[in-house]
Order: C-alpha cells, then structure tokens, then sequence
C-alpha cells in the first residue's frame, strides 16, 4: 500500500461522508471515508492548560465585542488501532475513484493509523510513537497543523479558528490564534520542526480591512442600534492560486478559477523515522483548447503530495 494524501469535508476525520484523496505522489484518486466507530478519546486539558483570552493574543488592543469562548488544549487519545482499507469505488461521480475506510477492527487488505481529529476553536495533539506507520489529519480548510519534538518524543497538533475565521470575526488574526494555541499546548523545551499555515494551501484568505489611522474597519450588524461588532474584510488570493493559475495557463488552459482548497496532512514512519507530507485539492473551473472538455467546479489536485513545510 502507497503512501496516502486525502480531503475531506468539514467532520471529523472518523465521521462518514469525507472526500477524501488517496495515492502516491505520482497518482493520487479520490477517496471516501467512514468509520464503524470512534476508537479515540479526546480530553480536555482545562485542568493543565490555562484558558486563552483576547488579551493575550492582543494586550494593547481594545477587545471588541465578542469573547473567545472554546479555547482548551485537547489531547487525543488512542485507544486501540484504527484501520484503513483501500477499494476501487464504484461512485460514478468521480473519476478514478477509490474509496478509503476506516474501521475500528482488521480486515483483509487494511493497514493501522494514528488519526488526530479537530475540534472547533480549540488545539488537539497526540504523541506518534512505534505502534503504526501511518498518521493522518484532516480536513483543513482554514486550521494549522504543527509537528514539536523533545527528546526523541514527536507531538502532532491540529488547530482551528473557526470563530475568528470563518465566521468573519477577525479572520488575518485567525493565524496569529492558532500559533497561540499551539505555544500554549506545546511542551516545555519543545522544538518546533514543521507548521503549515493556512495561507500555503488555501487559495484565499480573508484579511481585516483598516482605516487611513491603522485601525481595523468595522460596521455595525442589525438595525444599526446594537452594539455588535464585526470586521470588514477583503479576499486576497494567495501563492497557492497564482500557483496553479500559472502551471494550468502552461497546460493551455484559460478561465481559471478555483472555488474552494481543502488540504490533508498525513505521516508515513520509515526505518523508525517519520515524514509529513500535505496534499491539497481545489474545485476547480477551467476551458481545455480544440475537442477536450471543459471543467466546471470539478474536484482537482492542486498541490500533490508535498512535504510539510519545515518551521
């Protein structure tokens, strides 16, 4: 079985109905995943972890009216093996499509994984030892992932920012929060070797407009009378899209355009050491020249199966 690059739909990593990519760097197909059950824990770290405020992401800011309410480490704990198995799809939606599922018992064909789940505003790690030689995470559409060591021992760390991102709070922040986050769960003494940001995979962020004084724009949301406050924003697109609008233009293709990129982390363990890789797809539109069809909001790889970005 091939090393393995996957995305999925905004649910959990053991949920059903993930779109997922899977296959080597030369030859990847789209892929499902589901699972018969959950076979991790999550807990909470409140009790080890301090909370993490506005204020201390922004000392000299002046908060603005809405507080960071979800915001605990979160350990993942494995409890026993989780497994993946391998299928050609039958699904005539995709094109070349395979299907990848997770299980909690063995099976014919299947192989055993670390897989770190998400959760909403908050930092999940866990600790990749010898047991399996596999890791995954995922989907990304917006979160962070981080690889620390110390002393031989290597941490995995998925964060997200939906509240200050997605939701438009305070998205060209939502980075700089999800650093935070990892700084707080890290170990002491703890060096950070990979992180990939959100901004090396998706096609657009979203930054916070400002004034001619440096002050972030904000309007007001209702009838005007209330007190809620939220950030003007622009969409800026990124390397990842002038990328792929360059290496498609080389193909000759035109009209380019890419809706949305989603991204999955993976880890393979060879000889006793890992690798992180991250692959990223796109729904893409584009015109092929002469006979060939055109594409129109298709699935599409964007970045095949790279390796994670060093920190």
């Amino acid at each position: 079985m091939t090393e393995f690059v996957a995305h999925a739909q905004r649910a959990n990593c053991l949920k059903r109905h993930q779109i997922v990519m899977v296959g080597d760097a030369m030859e990847t197909g789209k892929f499902t995943i589901e699972s018969d059950s959950n076979d991790q824990r999550l807990r909470h770290m409140s009790a080890e972890r301090a909370r993490l405020k506005y204020e201390d992401l922004y000392p000299t800011a002046v908060p603005p009216n809405f507080g960071l309410t979800k915001n605990y480490c979160v350990k993942c704990e494995q409890t026993g093996a989780v497994y993946f198995g391998i299928t050609k799809s039958e699904n005539v939606a995709y094109t070349d499509c395979y299907e990848l599922r997770v299980h909690a018992g063995e099976g014919d064909g299947r192989r055993a994984a670390y897989v770190l789940p998400w959760r909403e505003d908050e930092i999940t790690y866990m600790e990749l030892g010898n047991a399996y030689d596999f890791f995954f995470t995922g989907p990304l559409s917006g979160c962070q992932v981080y690889v620390g060591t110390r002393g031989g021992r290597l941490r995995v760390y998925h964060a997200n920012s939906n509240y200050m991102g997605a939701n438009l709070r305070a998205p060209s922040r939502s980075s700089a929060y999800m650093d935070k986050l990892y700084d707080m769960a890290k170990q002491d003494g703890e060096t950070l070797t990979h992180r990939l940001g959100k901004d090396q995979y998706v096609a657009y962020v979203k930054e916070n407009e400002v004034d001619e004084d440096g002050t972030y724009k904000t309007r007001l949301v209702g009838d005007g009378m209330g007190d809620e406050e939220w950030f003007v924003t622009k969409e800026v697109s990124t390397d990842v899209l002038t990328d792929y609008v360059a290496r498609k233009t080389g193909q000759n293709r035109r009209d380019i355009s890419v809706l949305q990129t989603y991204a999955f982390v993976f880890g393979v363990r060879r000889l006793g050491e890992w690798s992180f890789f991250f692959h990223v797809i796109g729904m893409a539109s584009y015109k092929r020249p002469g006979l060939l069809s055109n594409r129109e909001n298709k699935w599409k790889t964007i970045i095949p199966c790279a390796p994670l970005p060093t920190a």
